[in-house]
């Protein structure tokens, strides 16, 4: 979380492309399912990708360690900062 900046939902399409990790949010749905989810994303420069393991260095969060493809992500929130 950057000062100045909201802390609310926000359509994925307004997410800056530029790598760093976001808050992300996606529901999965079929006739028996209706799971909503939460994790860290960031734009691999095709597609949205889950972090596993996030890690906050030089002020910025950056993905580190695996990741799986997240297709279905519809909106996002900027990362907090970390405690102090």
């Amino acid at each position: 979380f950057r000062s100045g900046t909201e802390m609310n939902w926000q359509p994925i399409e307004s997410a800056q492309k530029d790598g760093r990790c976001v808050l992300a949010y996606w529901n999965w749905k079929d006739d028996h399912i209706d799971e909503h989810f939460i994790s860290i994303a960031y734009w691999n420069g095709s597609e949205w990708e889950d972090v596993h393991n996030g890690i906050y260095e030089y002020g910025k969060w950056e993905q580190n360690g695996s990741e799986s493809f997240v297709h279905d992500i519809t909106h996002w929130m900027p990362l907090p900062e970390p405690p102090k």
